[in-house]
């Protein structure tokens, strides 16, 4: 009898350790069938044809780079030539022109699909718990639909790398004291080259040192709602921070370079900015309505982290309160700092999450992480077919087509081979998305007018070139200053014209190439009147509505 209650007992037990053999079998098919579709949709985010107006001229730098060294003047317009450019993205620009000259234009896009699929990766790799990784997994998916207008391959994508492998480190160092962290000022000594909103990372180091320096006053006055995981060490978060501003100053520009993000930041933030109120990257989110297919996920983010306090409320982290209102309010104010705040917005809500699910751990089954894995098994397939069928792009407004290489589709092609036909060399009038193939195609034939950095131009000049797009005086007196010798224009867009009916009617002005989009115009002088003779037309063109 007494062997068959042990037989019966171990039956039992052999069926429950199968069973928890089971669970775990499922439990890691899961987890890794989790990271394999988030590294695949973001893969896929990545793959697409590089569509940003100021690549081409990243492009170009990054060869002259590799032949002279990081530029020290500007080089390519005929307005600015000479003045002094700091160049914060001259590490970048060096690497993309590495990747293009040894994989082509295509290996370009491979190139970004892989630093978006890192990405977010590694915002899993942050955010990984064993309880809840599966909602880890559906906050990654908001998040890259909440970035995917920025994921370009543009100098801030970095920036993106740069700040989650920050938040590792710093993490890991607050759990448990590691080595790793002694890489942050080296770390910070790259990021101030390749993109200048290095400060980001300054920022970080300075919240961690101020939290460990919160908690160990609260450590000494006994205070129970401030409990760090172990011993406070701010003295060594002092050092880490101190050593990363010093490694902020190892640029080829040193000091100046140093004190770049801050004229940046006051041409951009302030309300008053001319170029805040003109470029759509610098407007405040939802200053535009109604809200977008980009901003709904944004505002899930947002009231989810805000909401997820609620649970680590008896395990204050002060730094974490900090850090989310300061990328929140960024955010809110220009729509490029929306990846920051979306980053660490699922960081935020995992870590005040996994405060929960320590304390019932034993609820959370395997039938439970089901639930949120399934719904973003879904949001994934659903970005995933919207995407490479180019309605995700529609409804973005982001214009990202899935494939390799560079999008040449708005780009003046046989305008610019036809200027190169004629032997054509001078000082060309043109628009600023335009001016990043100008550069890549005629450097150092052409000058141009203006082109997207910034940096080199400041508000006033990037007002008056707004101005001489929709007014021919202002046009007039910049062509009797410079010199304009040529315009080249965009016919569909409407701001410009004017400006074109102006040249067309000016009789010192020839029209001497037009197609269905773009037209070109030569001023009459010495040195063109043989294109002048020989490519000269009258145009007559009918704007319709």
């Amino acid at each position: 009898m007494f062997d068959s209650f042990n037989q019966f007992d171990n039956l039992k037990l052999k069926s429950g350790l199968m069973k928890q053999a089971k669970t775990l079998l499922s439990d890691k098919f899961l987890s890794m069938l989790l990271v394999i579709i988030l590294g695949l949709t973001a893969f896929v985010f990545g793959f697409h044809l590089i569509n940003d107006d100021d690549f081409l001229w990243h492009l170009k730098t990054g060869e002259l780079i590799l032949k002279n060294g990081p530029p020290r003047t500007d080089i390519y317009s005929f307005k600015t030539e000479g003045k002094k450019w700091i160049d914060a993205q001259w590490l970048f620009q060096l690497t993309i022109y590495i990747v293009y000259r040894f994989l082509g234009q295509a290996g370009l896009s491979w190139f970004l699909a892989m630093l978006t699929m890192c990405l977010f990766l590694l915002l899993y790799l942050l955010v990984w718990d064993d309880q809840t990784y599966p909602l880890g997994f559906v906050l990654s998916l908001v998040a890259l639909w909440t970035i995917s207008p920025r994921l370009n391959l543009r100098p801030e994508l970095f920036s993106y790398i740069l700040t989650v492998i920050y938040l590792l480190i710093l993490e890991q160092d607050r759990k448990k004291r590691t080595r790793m962290i002694y890489l942050l000022p080296i770390l910070q000594c790259v990021w101030a080259n390749f993109e200048g909103v290095w400060p980001v990372g300054l920022v970080l180091a300075g919240v961690y040192f101020f939290e460990e320096l919160v908690f160990a006053l609260a450590s000494k006055k006994k205070r129970s709602f401030l409990k760090p995981v172990i011993q406070p060490d701010p003295r060594r978060h002092f050092i880490i921070f101190l050593a990363s501003v010093l490694a902020s100053f190892i640029t080829p520009y040193h000091y100046q370079g140093f004190i770049f993000p801050l004229i940046l930041f006051k041409q951009v933030a302030l309300s008053s900015s001319y170029l805040k109120n003109t470029i759509l990257e610098f407007f405040p989110l939802f200053s535009i309505l109604p809200v977008r297919f980009i901003e709904v996920p944004f505002l899930f983010l947002a009231i989810l982290s805000g909401a997820s306090f609620f649970f680590s409320r008896k395990n204050l982290r002060p730094g974490q309160w900090l850090l989310c209102a300061l990328f929140l309010f960024i955010a809110l104010r220009a729509r490029r700092n929306v990846p920051f705040f979306s980053l660490y917005s699922v960081f935020v809500i995992m870590s005040n999450m996994s405060v929960l699910a320590q304390k019932r751990a034993s609820g959370i089954t395997f039938r439970i992480k089901l639930f949120p894995a399934l719904t973003g098994l879904a949001i994934s397939m659903f970005l995933i077919l919207s995407f490479i069928s180019g309605h995700f792009s529609r409804w973005s407004y982001t214009g990202q087509t899935s494939g390799a290489g560079i999008d040449y589709s708005n780009l003046p092609i046989l305008a610019v081979n036809f200027l190169k036909q004629a032997e054509w060399k001078g000082k060309i009038f043109n628009q600023m998305p335009i001016a990043g193939y100008l550069i890549w195609t005629g450097y150092p034939d052409w000058k141009i007018y203006v082109d997207g950095r910034l940096e080199v131009y400041g508000e006033e000049e990037i007002e008056t070139y707004e101005m001489a797009i929709k007014h021919y005086l202002v046009f007039q007196s910049e062509q009797m200053k410079y010199g304009i010798e040529s315009a080249l224009l965009d016919m569909r867009i409407k701001p410009a014209r004017s400006l074109i009916d102006n040249l067309t009617m000016d009789p010192n002005w020839s029209t001497v190439y037009a197609d269905s989009n773009f037209i070109i115009f030569m001023r009459r002088l010495p040195k063109q009147k043989h294109i002048i003779e020989k490519y000269g037309r009258k145009v007559r063109i009918d704007w319709g509505n």
